[in-house]
């Protein structure tokens, strides 16, 4: 049985997602971009246990590669978070879906000319993966 989050975790989780600026005149195009987007366990534990019929549920989340080496060697497969060629779950997305846009690595630019209010160093993005990783480490 997989412990459900605690209020601090989520709360800690939605901080760091909080942490990366928003893009400024999205234009809806870079669904292309929304295939495998690996998520960090805490995040897969949220969003398995909020959206259960999108995802499978938590267990079905937890059970795909999370960030890490293997997440770079995974096929296409898309996202069940894409509806319409959109995001159903915008306000929910996972860490590295907001990072996209953000120049810190040239594969995260948008390719289609979106931009951020500010840009986040490679070394801030760094930190907030790590971060991340370590949000739902709370001892029950």
């Amino acid at each position: 049985m997989i412990r459900p989050l605690t209020r601090a975790e989520i709360r800690r989780m939605k901080k760091l997602w909080a942490k990366v600026p928003p893009i400024t005149g999205c234009k809806g195009l870079c669904w292309e971009s929304c295939a495998n987007a690996p998520m960090h366990p805490v995040e897969a534990r949220y969003l398995g246990a909020k959206y259960p019929r999108q995802t499978g549920g938590v267990e079905r989340l937890l059970e795909l590669p999370i960030l890490g080496p293997r997440a770079e060697t995974l096929e296409p497969a898309d996202c069940p978070f894409l509806v319409n060629r959109r995001c159903s779950i915008y306000e929910d997305r996972p860490l590295v879906c907001r990072l996209f846009g953000q120049p810190l690595l040239g594969h995260l630019r948008c390719p289609y000319g979106c931009d951020t209010t500010h840009k986040l160093t490679a070394q801030q993005g760094a930190d907030l993966m790590t971060a991340m990783a370590q949000a739902g480490n709370e001892v029950s």
